[in-house]
């Protein structure tokens, strides 16, 4: 296996360095924008920890490249390393496409299954090569010591590179990246230590923390990048000489650290995670929000990614252990969620092409991300009736792509989505069906079966068992079946604030999120709300509708008596009736709506001389 042993020395470096590496992340976004009642010192302070993001880079591949053990290096270790790989970029690919929709290129799912030939996946193709190369040296049986001075050799090469062509900063990451991976190993497998390291290492640093202040000095000269990143390097390699702090950690332990490395790494140097930061960002600054506001958000969304990588961590680690773990099927959930209510959002607008929800849904991050959140609701609360991993994702698909192309197929016929009274019509679906095409429905029907079977196969030997255990499985149909009802609940009460001409108050948080993230109820026009707000929110809206108020004398006694009054007349009117016969009758349907009263609109005025209208 890949990344199995960590000293306590590359724990140091690795911590460090995933501390700058987040530091310049968000100096880096809050860079994008012009920050209103900001000092100019911490503006510069701002601008100073944006350059540790080189530096991070070369000491985590470092880290990570000294915890590989070169006798388990293998083919089918670098085969787990990328399925490893695509478990952080497939999920974030689908959550990011889901909640900005503006991202959606062809190129950028592509990348996520093959991260490797995409530049901006170098950290990614980084790791990958050099745990491939490990593998193949390996096989090769060279000497360590030859590889080490040939390696040397590469890295002076190199440094003359950096001096010539400073400019070019990616060749020059990705090769120190490389460098710095297969150093560290090699010379951590070798147990090559050395004294004058004591010395080297700490002046080294000082002359890396000098390049760094020149650089802040003299922003944008690009030999002093070059330098910043080739002393990285040095100081990265020095430590690893380093004769002290040498013992690991114990395997399990190895394999949990080692995996939170790498999975914070693989999100903040995300190119997609970045991008929907930068827009988050510059959405904020629109609103006129404080540096305050946005590194509370930072902080927020920062230990909702640490939380993510520590499940997956822990799973992973089970796993390569012998043990049965569910955490590592996160990924999964994820991606399986993302991209249901991609499909359901996107059908939408199947006629008019993707630049159409990219225009419509361009800016609303806040309320994808709500809408994403109602139906990781719902996804949640079918694992908690039925508590198999398979068996529930199947069947959350199905329902999801079944709903997808229902609501497509309403809006073209009806300009209208589905909303939760057309569940009333389940017993007319042989009727419904014939008013769609055949194909579709028999292709649902045979998907259906063999999803039926996929399911039952993955789910004997797959990630068997439950799910949750008894108390996690009541907390987890409880919590989200409250949340979805909370919703329904809040939503209702939006709409008759609407229908009242009245404002949203703050008093509901549900309803005070829901505003501020700007969704407005408009149960009048539903197609305009399903493809501006999204299709969750506007079905939550038709959960629980409240048509007419109960009138005060209202019961079954009257209603019996208003039938038996009728049925007193018409009995009357059929004694003198000449056509017997009700199939040459004239039957007149009134609607409903014909029985509204347009004075109880309150914005609606009638201009008569008397009430009758």
């Amino acid at each position: 296996m890949i990344f199995s042993k960590i000293t306590k020395k590359s724990l140091v470096a690795g911590g460090i360095s995933i501390l700058l590496l987040l530091f310049s992340m968000c100096s880096r976004l809050l860079l994008n924008v012009q920050l209103p009642k900001i000092s100019e010192g911490f503006s510069e302070l701002i601008r100073f920890s944006s350059l540790f993001r080189n530096i991070g880079i070369i000491g985590i591949t470092g880290a990570l490249g000294s915890t590989i053990e070169l006798k388990k290096v293998s083919f089918k270790g670098v085969v787990k390393l990328l399925c490893e790989v695509l478990a952080y970029t497939l999920p974030i690919t689908g959550f990011v496409f889901a909640v900005n929709v503006q991202s959606i290129q062809r190129n950028t799912f592509i990348a996520a299954f093959l991260p490797f030939l995409e530049k901006t996946y170098w950290f990614t193709a980084t790791i990958l090569a050099g745990s491939l190369l490990l593998a193949i040296l390996g096989q090769l049986k060279l000497s360590p010591r030859t590889i080490i001075l040939c390696l040397g050799g590469i890295s002076l090469a190199t440094f003359l590179f950096s001096i010539l062509y400073p400019s070019r900063n990616l060749a020059l990451m990705t090769v120190w990246g490389l460098l710095s991976f297969l150093s560290a190993s090699l010379l951590e497998n070798e147990k090559v230590q050395y004294k004058f390291s004591y010395v080297a290492t700490p002046v080294l640093a000082i002359l890396l923390i000098a390049v760094l202040i020149l650089d802040w000095k003299d922003s944008g000269n690009d030999l002093l990048d070059a330098l910043l990143i080739v002393l990285a390097f040095m100081t990265v390699t020095s430590w690893e000489l380093f004769p002290r702090a040498t013992n690991s950690l114990t395997t399990f332990k190895s394999l949990v650290v080692t995996r939170i490395f790498l999975g914070i790494s693989l999100l903040a140097l995300n190119p997609l995670v970045y991008e929907v930061l930068v827009k988050y960002t510059l959405l904020q600054i629109a609103n006129l929000t404080t540096i305050y506001s946005l590194l509370e958000f930072y902080l927020i969304t920062l230990i909702i990614g640490l939380v993510a990588v520590l499940i997956e961590s822990f799973g992973i680690a089970k796993l390569y252990s012998g043990q049965r773990t569910m955490q590592v099927t996160l990924p999964i959930a994820v991606f399986v969620i993302s991209i249901s209510y991609l499909i359901y959002d996107g059908l939408q607008f199947l006629d008019t092409g993707l630049v159409s929800l990219q225009t419509s849904q361009g800016n609303s991050l806040y309320l994808a991300l709500i809408n994403l959140f109602i139906v990781t609701l719902l996804y949640l609360f079918i694992q908690g009736i039925f508590n198999r991993f398979w068996y529930s994702n199947f069947i959350f698909i199905m329902l999801m792509m079944i709903l997808s192309y229902a609501n497509y197929a309403k809006l073209m016929a009806r300009d209208e989505p589905i909303i939760r009274p057309d569940f009333g019509m389940i017993k007319s679906l042989p009727d419904i069906a014939q008013m769609v095409n055949l194909k579709v429905v028999y292709g649902l029907i045979a998907a259906f079966v063999v999803v039926i079977i996929l399911a039952v196969v993955l789910q004997r030997f797959v990630l068997k068992g439950p799910i949750f255990r008894w108390p996690v499985r009541i907390v987890v149909l409880f919590l989200s079946g409250f949340l979805l009802f909370a919703f329904a609940q809040t939503e209702n009460k939006m709409n008759l604030i609407n229908w009242d001409d009245e404002k949203v108050t703050d008093s509901n948080p549900l309803m005070s999120v829901l505003s501020k993230a700007g969704f407005s109820a408009h149960p009048g026009a539903l197609e305009m709300s399903t493809k501006k707000y999204g299709p969750a929110i506007t079905f939550m809206s038709t959960v629980i509708i409240k048509t007419m108020d109960k009138p005060s004398d209202y019961s079954e006694a009257q209603i019996n008596k208003v039938v038996k009054k009728y049925k007193k007349v018409a009995s009357q009117i059929n004694k003198t009736r000449t056509n017997g016969s009700l199939k040459k009758q004239t039957v007149i349907y009134v609607l409903s709506e014909s029985y509204a009263d347009p004075r109880m609109l309150p914005t609606v005025k009638l201009f008569c001389k008397s009430n009758s209208v």
